[in-house]
């Protein structure tokens, strides 16, 4: 038991009391839940019922509100304790002791003794028989408990001030009598369930409820408890940066129809840029042709690609990495001609396709053996600018007007931002402000020119799909 007796002659108590009112005597501190109590007493009377409420939703937390009621004919109740997750903050009350989320995983009013006014052994500010009290609050962040989650125990005070801690019952709250408001929020066209959007209830310039749409995109507003007033209201709908905001307005009564309201929410516009020229060609070989064109005396590398001008009458001897062949390099025993001087990798360029590389198979076996096929590679860029961002971006084939020797092959590259400053990986979105890379591979003879298309999709949040064919005109390499 934590009763606690009194252990002064029962004439000083009454003269205390009359001079300072009851202070009631509580326990130093509460008992885990497991060590309350009984609910009722010996005679089958409950101490005290507790109602939990949700009173709001949304921003990332919830509130729930604490009805206690003190059903015993004889006894008051001083305080209330509710077990369960911990939560961010709770009610100040006045002439109250409150503790946040104690070891034993309860937060805890205690209510502060005063006078007896009406000589029935309880403080007056103690619960008495029959009264109710419900400015009890707990805030959570998110998820949400269930009110199932809780648990609750009240602090007991018998008629001259001894308490204990006793379990309370969970009553349910009383049923709706004001017209409900549910609803859900859906993709224009497609009419996909949206979650996660923010909506409110507003009335004027003020937000009066809050909730997040979830499974199904569904959304309700609490109505009752306190009491939603008649008047004119609009929904108001975020939905994040993928979405137009939305919003219904309509006029509610509490004893009129039930509203269910269907909102439907635009997804953003997802635009890209296009440039369809190639910008930056050359093609390494070491056979006769390439050795003919040879400028005397002059090595180039890497960094010369980027900047010397294109001349198909020219071809120089190289010695350095390839662009657009990770792990291939020459030194000094290949010719490289450049067709078009290459362009600054990493960025958009203003071109969507860039850097054709070619090198002729055969290398090493002979100035003058027969001519082989050229393995191209480029880069297919494709910057966006939204405003919305680019879902289940896919590339689907290169298309060759005379074809390749091989089939095309390719790889999504990490985003880049379209001025060079940020990379990320490729997750299949691409949001506003980022560039999708794609490299391409196929094979063709030398002098066999092209008409190229990169061709792809993508969709909005919505899932709706845009389809794209995008194409440079490529010179047949020398």
């Amino acid at each position: 038991m934590f009763l606690r007796h009194q252990n002064i002659a029962k004439f000083i108590t009454i003269c205390a009391l009359a001079v300072t009112g009851l202070a009631g005597k509580g326990a130093q501190a509460a008992p885990p839940y497991n060590n309350l109590q009984p609910g009722k007493d010996a005679a089958g009377f409950t101490y005290g019922t507790v109602t939990p409420t949700l009173v709001s939703s949304g921003g990332g937390k919830c509130t729930y509100r604490f009805t206690v009621t003190a059903s015993h004919p004889r006894n008051g109740i001083k305080g209330l304790l509710v077990y369960g997750p911990k939560p961010l903050s709770m009610s100040d009350l006045p002439r109250t002791t409150e503790h946040l989320y104690t070891a034993e995983r309860h937060s805890w009013w205690d209510i502060n003794g005063g006078p007896d006014t009406n000589n029935n052994g309880l403080a007056d500010p103690f619960l008495e028989p029959g009264e109710t009290r419900n400015d009890f609050f707990l805030t959570y962040a998110d998820p949400c408990p269930k009110a199932t989650d809780l648990r609750f125990a009240v602090h007991v005070v018998l008629p001259g001030g001894n308490t204990f801690f006793a379990g309370a019952g969970n009553t349910p709250p009383p049923p709706s009598t004001c017209a409900k408001i549910t609803g859900k929020v859906v993709c224009a066209g497609t009419k996909r369930p949206v979650e996660g959007a923010t909506v409110r209830l507003v009335q004027g310039s003020s937000t009066v409820r809050s909730t997040t749409s979830g499974a199904g995109g569904a959304f309700s507003f609490e109505t009752n408890n306190p009491a939603l007033a008649d008047g004119n209201y609009t929904i108001a709908v975020e939905a994040g940066v993928d979405f137009l905001p939305a919003s219904l307005a309509f006029s509610y009564a509490c004893k009129g129809s039930d509203i269910q309201a269907e909102i439907t929410v635009t997804p953003q516009p997802v635009d890209y840029l296009k440039s369809e020229i190639l910008c930056g060609a050359v093609y390494f070989s070491d056979v006769q042709t390439f050795r003919d064109r040879e400028v005397p005396g002059v090595t180039i590398g890497y960094n010369d690609l980027f900047t010397l001008a294109g001349d198909l009458s020219k071809s120089y001897r190289y010695s350095g990495a390839v662009p657009n062949f990770p792990g291939l390099s020459f030194s000094g025993d290949v010719w490289v001609i450049i067709g078009q001087t290459l362009a600054p990798e990493g960025k958009w360029n203003n071109c969507s396709f860039t850097n054709l590389v070619g090198v002729e198979g055969g290398i090493k076996t002979g100035a003058g053996r027969a001519r082989s096929p050229y393995t191209y590679r480029m880069v297919f860029n494709q910057p966006f600018v939204g405003p919305g961002t680019a879902y289940n971006y896919t590339i689907t084939s290169l298309d060759l007007t005379n074809g390749s020797l091989t089939p095309p092959t390719w790889s999504i590259l990490p985003l880049v931002r379209p001025d060079g400053s940020a990379t990320m990986p490729f997750n299949g979105q691409v949001p506003a402000g980022w560039m999708a890379q794609t490299r391409y591979e196929f094979k063709q003879m030398p002098g066999v020119a092209n008409t190229a298309w990169a061709v792809g999709s993508f969709t909005c949040i919505c899932d709706c799909r845009t389809d794209f064919r995008i194409h440079p005109d490529l010179d047949g390499g020398p």
